[in-house]
């Protein structure tokens, strides 16, 4: 014979049932009397709460969540429950993150007895969230990188052409001319232009990208002389280069083109900080040991040879650098000048005649570039030939 469990049975294991159901939820369940006192407490989040003593029945909020818990906006959400208002709010215990509601609390005769919360823990969400945020921003990081670089190489290409027809065109005209007449200087002048300035273009491209093919001996002090009125060039009219080289026009041993490039970058760069009010931009070069190296903070690895090194200093009286700008100052396309790949590019030809390279700047003090490259001895300055000396 079939006996139906009774009316009042049914209502206990259902109240039963669902008593255990919130005790394994993973989150908090609690009432509150008018006082704010916790009146009853349910579900699995209660182990997060307050580790140095069991949230129970009968806790003031403060005890029950923590004293760094209980301020806004967990008791604002109380206080306006107590309102006959319902109140969201997140809240933080220990590095465990809830997110709840907190709703007011009537009795069967719809009298306010109370507030009636809830939360559940938000920590693994809020991290992926989180995560997810910083893989969108770095796609478009990337996006907006190889954009940038799609239109430098488009520009490189272009201006590059007419850069080398002038170039050839001034040729062209010298071929005319007697050793003798004046115009050969101008017409010399307009190729050294040229080249700086397609130089200038090649440097929109992927630093270390090119160049560093051929290593002979390069002369800085040569180097500077013979191209010194179109380096002055490069600067606004109201900035002066001052220039203080060492006499014994000391060889390094690399590509001709990237020591050229290297000073036509450095100088456009301190030009730019500048910007169009008067300035300094000072140049110079002199013999070092290293390492260690005369500067503070290098931005490579000290793991050259010791030796002598030609130091070449890069300095203006620009706004200088903040903490910002120093740690993203070899970025290419986010660096200090706002001019294409910038330091960055000046780095990598650094790298590619051996040496090394490190940034000094205060805010307001300007900047200046430490470039330090090995120097070849005297013996290997006769022969030096296409291969490298380290």
């Amino acid at each position: 014979m079939l006996t139906l469990p009774t009316t009042d049975h049914l209502s206990d294991t259902l109240e039963s049932d669902l008593h255990r159901i919130v005790e394994q939820m993973p989150g908090i369940l609690w009432t509150t009397d008018q006082d704010l006192n916790v009146t009853l407490s349910l579900g699995n989040g209660l182990a997060r709460l307050n580790p140095a003593q069991r949230p129970r029945e009968g806790m003031c909020l403060s005890e029950f969540f923590g004293d760094e818990t209980v301020h806004t906006p967990l008791l604002d959400a109380h206080y306006s429950a107590l309102e006959g208002r319902g109140q969201s709010f997140d809240i933080d215990v220990d590095g465990t993150l809830f997110r709840g509601t907190v709703e007011p609390l009537f009795n069967s005769d719809w009298n306010l007895i109370g507030t009636v919360g809830s939360a559940v823990e938000i920590t693994d969400r809020q991290d992926a969230e989180m995560e997810r945020s910083q893989q969108l921003a770095h796609c478009g990081e990337v996006e907006k990188r190889q954009a940038m670089t799609d239109l430098a190489n488009c520009v490189t290409g272009h201006f590059g052409r007419l850069f080398r027809a002038i170039s050839a065109y001034s040729a062209i005209v010298a071929v005319g001319l007697p050793d003798w007449h004046p115009c050969r200087r101008w017409l010399g002048n307009i190729d050294k232009a040229a080249q700086c300035a397609s130089d200038l273009t090649e440097q929109l491209l992927v630093p270390g990208s090119a160049g560093g093919q051929d290593c002979e001996a390069v002369r800085f002090t040569d180097l500077i002389h013979n191209h010194l009125e179109v380096y002055r060039a490069l600067l606004s009219k109201q900035t002066t280069l001052q220039v203080d080289l060492e006499q014994n026009n000391t060889a390094i041993l690399g590509d001709p083109e990237d020591g050229r490039r290297l000073l036509v970058n450095l100088l456009v760069n301190a030009s730019t900080s500048i910007g169009d009010g008067e300035g300094v931009v000072c140049l110079r070069t002199q013999v070092t040991k290293g390492p260690p190296w005369p500067v503070p903070d290098p931005h490579a690895d000290n793991e050259l040879p010791q030796g002598d090194y030609l130091w070449l200093q890069v300095s203006d009286t620009g706004r200088g650098l903040d903490d910002d700008d120093k740690a993203r100052i070899f970025e290419p396309f986010a660096g200090y000048t706002g001019s294409g790949v910038g330091i960055g590019a000046a780095l990598a030809m650094v790298s590619r005649l051996r040496g090394t390279m490190s940034i000094s700047s205060k805010p307001g003090l300007g900047m200046t570039c430490h470039v330090f490259l090995p120097i070849m001895p005297p013996a290997a300055t006769a022969t030096a030939g296409p291969q490298c000396f380290f």
